[in-house]
């Protein structure tokens, strides 16, 4: 935002350092009062790609909008434009998809008075024809584009979801690690390279990509939950606890990095360290139920029943159906009484309870329990 006054460029700025700071909607909220005040061509359009990150899409679309007025010559706001629309061409129903078609035209002729290599028209050029299930025409449109613009990022990208398309790993996994070369600042293509080199089972490559995507992407918590998730898989607790407390303490509204940090803790066999951390995260998230189940499940393991018994007590305050959400997670991990205790608790409260009813007689089915499976299909006829 070069453009806008002394004054408004500090808010903005400060509104940017906030978003990478975690605080997403106070930051937003800054960017937009500054360019509220004095309106900018690259603020707007700056401030769409921080909504873009919101997934508020609608509003983001209307800040690029107002970019390309300011300056109809922003083809980085026109490009921006025209992948929305395409996101809502996917989406519409067949009656409408000629109205977004129109749109498209529009941006991609406006896009074309910029020049043929203006960023992003040979993409979204691509993306049409790849939704028309014109693979072949995109991917030499592609091949010929990168033969002129051969360190655009976007169009490598594109020729990677092309080549995985066609089974061609090496070559989706080259056009990946090129288009990460050709732009130092976007995590995305790092973040596929990661995911293939896992597949691979090339552990150290995988995480050396994520390290790397989540210093290009200090905003992004998803990144760091992915590389802590990643070091814990690894037997790494030590890198796993750090970037998960970076985690936590940066984004503090995002539940990722306390639900790391208590499973690192249980995994080192620190059942009461592990319930520290959720319960202070309930706190912050009362409406939680990942929180309230992994609370039950290690106090039922350290059988601290009364305190298991309170957990209970407070989730179904929340949610009426909490007997049935923490029976499907303790069957999930393989604590079968357990599960079938809290069902029966339910159909005492809920004699109605047909849910619970089912999968007891499943579980009862199971064990070969034929009276008890009677005594279910019985709850149920009822």
């Amino acid at each position: 935002a070069k453009a806008l006054p002394g004054d408004q460029a500090l808010k903005f700025l400060l509104g940017q350092i906030t978003v990478l700071n975690g605080k997403s909607e106070a930051g937003v909220d800054m960017m937009q009062k500054a360019v509220d005040q004095a309106e900018d061509a690259e603020g707007r359009h700056q401030l769409g790609v921080a909504l873009l990150r919101e997934e508020q899409n609608f509003a983001a679309y209307q800040s690029f909008e107002k970019a390309v007025k300011l300056d109809p010559a922003h083809s980085e706001a026109w490009s921006a434009m025209g992948q929305i629309t395409l996101d809502r061409l996917s989406a519409v129903p067949e009656d409408q998809q000629a109205f977004v078609e129109k749109e498209l035209d529009r941006i991609e002729e406006a896009m074309g008075k910029l020049g043929k290599g203006a960023p992003g028209l040979l993409e979204l050029r691509m993306q049409r024809l790849l939704m028309k299930r014109e693979t072949e025409k995109a991917r030499k449109l592609g091949v010929e584009a990168l033969n002129i613009y051969p360190h655009r990022p976007t169009l490598h990208i594109l020729m990677a979801e092309i080549a995985l398309g066609k089974g061609e790993r090496a070559k989706a996994l080259r056009h990946y690690e090129r288009a990460a070369e050709s732009d130092p600042y976007d995590a995305e293509p790092l973040l596929q390279v990661a995911q293939m080199y896992a597949e691979d089972d090339k552990v150290d490559l995988a995480l050396g990509a994520l390290e790397e995507a989540a210093q290009r992407a200090p905003y992004d918590p998803s990144i760091l939950a992915q590389l802590a998730s990643a070091y814990q898989q690894v037997n790494r607790p030590k890198d796993a606890t750090e970037i998960a407390t970076k985690l936590r303490d940066r984004f503090p509204n995002v539940l990722a990095g306390p639900l790391l940090l208590a499973q690192l803790a249980l995994s080192e066999g620190n059942a009461v360290g592990a319930a520290t951390i959720a319960e202070q995260a309930l706190q912050k998230h009362p409406k939680e139920p990942t929180l309230y189940t992994m609370l039950y499940v290690i106090h039922s393991m350290s059988n601290q029943h009364a305190q298991a018994d309170e957990v209970l007590q407070k989730m179904l305050a929340v949610f009426p159906d909490g007997r049935l959400r923490l029976a499907q997670e303790l069957l999930q991990s393989g604590q079968v009484e357990a599960s079938a205790a809290l069902l029966e608790a339910e159909l005492d409260a809920n004699p109605n309870s047909a849910d619970a009813a089912v999968v007891l007689g499943q579980l009862y089915h199971l064990g070969g329990k034929k009276a008890e499976v009677d005594r279910m299909r019985a709850h149920i006829i009822k």
